[in-house]
């Protein structure tokens, strides 16, 4: 009789319990992801592929209306842990040949408001076979940090920026955003 007892009391205590997957978030607390900080210089991260500088040239011009803007041009090492993104290459310019912070935005918004300390980002990937597909910076309030060290540029984006696709030259499947970041380019 005791067995019995002690039976109907584990099975009651057992059915008692429930099965709770949802960690009590229930979406009071959502879980945000704090983007892992790039640590190496010359460095960029599209998603979760990272690239590093190979090469590098900037650019001080002007618009047509006089007003002055740097174009700095980067491309990278070819990285075969990216998978098939194995190549990318990096065009930033910004309003002004001056170190400050400057503004994400688009580049007509850019060449529009010369006057404004605004920058714009292209960015490209590429396969093994050269095919590509480019990615451009939208209208954000994100901001970029603009330095000089040895006579260069220097930029510094630590916030995730989403730069939407605008052209696929054979690259299959090349998602239509991808998130952006960079530590130090020049």
């Amino acid at each position: 009789m005791k067995k019995i007892i002690m039976l109907i009391s584990i099975l009651a205590v057992l059915s008692s319990c429930s099965n709770d997957n949802n960690n009590n978030n229930n979406n009071n607390n959502p879980i945000i992801e704090v983007p892992v900080p790039i640590t190496s210089e010359n460095t960029w991260k599209l998603a979760d592929y990272t690239y590093t500088k190979a090469v590098s040239n900037q650019q001080l011009s002007a618009y047509t209306n006089g007003n002055p803007f740097t174009l700095i041009n980067i491309n990278s090492n070819i990285v075969s842990l990216n998978g098939i993104y194995v190549a990318s290459s990096l065009d930033i310019a910004f309003n002004t040949n001056t170190i400050g912070t400057y503004t994400i935005k688009s580049a007509a918004t850019s060449g529009a408001e010369s006057l404004l300390k605004y920058m714009d980002i292209q960015c490209s990937i590429s396969n093994s076979s050269g095919n590509t597909a480019i990615y451009k910076s939208t209208d954000t309030n994100i901001n970029a940090t603009v330095t000089e060290v040895d006579g260069k540029f220097v930029v510094n984006i630590p916030n995730e920026v989403v730069l939407q696709r605008t052209f696929v030259n054979g690259l299959v499947d090349a998602p239509q955003t991808f998130t952006f970041r960079c530590n130090k380019v020049r």
